[in-house]
């Protein structure tokens, strides 16, 4: 009966690693989030890397926008940020300054779309997105 209950708290414990995104750093948080905003993860994933009260309409709206646009309805819009610059207003703050690097399409016929963005992250239990604004 021992070994059963060890197993089955073992799996619990793996499954919950597993599957719980990665919220350690601030920018381990922000790729997380771009990852499930853009490859349509469910609700409750993308509420896994938000803070409680975010502030992300403008970001929002440019996921709206690049959602219609796409030519086909299966065609994937994948986003990563490159060139970050952090600044540590706290111990439980970090504001990212990166290039938002959007790209969309056939791998032959990508289109291909960078802007500046300043995302606000901060910590509870874990680092969270809290805040996205464009920059140009």
């Amino acid at each position: 009966m021992f070994v059963l209950l060890s197993g089955v708290g073992f799996g619990i414990i793996y499954y919950d690693k597993a599957t719980k995104p990665n919220t350690d750093t601030p920018d381990a948080a922000l790729e997380g989030f771009l990852d499930a905003r853009f490859n349509g993860a469910r609700p409750e994933r993308v509420q896994q890397l938000i803070c409680r009260s975010p502030n992300l309409g403008e970001f929002d709206e440019l996921v709206k926008v690049l959602e219609a646009s796409k030519a086909q309805p299966d065609e994937a819009i994948e986003a990563h940020a490159s060139a970050l610059d952090f600044k540590y207003p706290s111990k439980d703050k970090t504001e990212i300054e990166t290039d938002l690097v959007l790209t969309s399409g056939p791998q032959n016929h990508a289109s291909f779309a960078k802007e500046r963005w300043h995302f606000d992250v901060v910590r509870e239990d874990g680092w969270r997105v809290c805040g996205a604004h464009r920059l140009n």
